[in-house]
């Protein structure tokens, strides 16, 4: 499960500069086969390289908190389960603790688990992650919908409303229902680069 995957291949598929051309002011459909489910989506073109696309990313199903023991301290995670494990934490945490916590936090459970050290705003709520397997990352959009889904159940934000998740890569746009707990992500994808491989 990858939600920043999901934007990229809506983006891929329906985005080009053919699309951007058709689809004008309205927005095409389509639906996304992933290990954890179907996903739907919508998007929308910007302009020539860049849509806007709206994830329904599933259901947020937060589990027990995880409690690892860092240098002497207990440091307390609430996990959310995205289709990919996440941990998230809301504690003041000092410059560099996500080098620190990181490699730390994610081999806990057996199969590893995502990291999000987050940080409340007026506006907004910033976030740096560890993701499992890969170390620190620019942005990880299962874990800004770990993120909102958290906030939302601990009061740190409201359910229905979206939330302004920022990482280093960007701003994603999270919305949680209060019923269901489903999560829907809206952000961007753009073109970056085309090539061919020929493989003999």
């Amino acid at each position: 499960m990858c939600g920043n995957g999901l934007r990229c291949v809506a983006g891929y598929l329906l985005g080009d500069r053919a699309a951007a051309r058709l689809l004008g002011d309205r927005a095409a459909s389509l639906c996304i086969s992933t290990d954890a489910g179907d996903k739907s989506c919508e998007v929308r073109a910007i302009d020539d390289s860049r849509v806007e696309v709206v994830v329904d990313m599933g259901v947020a199903r937060p589990g027990p908190d995880l409690v690892a023991v860092v240098g002497g301290r207990e440091h307390r995670f609430l996990t959310v389960d995205m289709g990919n494990p996440h941990a998230v934490s809301f504690a003041d945490h000092e410059e560099g603790a996500l080098q620190v916590l990181g490699p730390e936090v994610a081999r806990l459970p057996p199969g590893g688990t995502n990291v999000e050290l987050c940080r409340k705003r007026e506006d907004r709520i910033e976030v740096a992650v560890w993701e499992r397997g890969v170390g620190p990352t620019l942005a990880c959009g299962t874990g800004a919908c770990a993120v909102a889904a958290a906030a939302c159940e601990t009061g740190r934000a409201s359910f229905g409303e979206p939330i302004r998740v920022a990482l280093p890569g960007g701003i994603l746009e999270i919305t949680v229902d209060r019923g269901s707990r489903t999560v829907t992500m809206r952000g961007p994808a753009r073109r970056v680069f085309a090539g061919e491989v020929v493989i003999a």
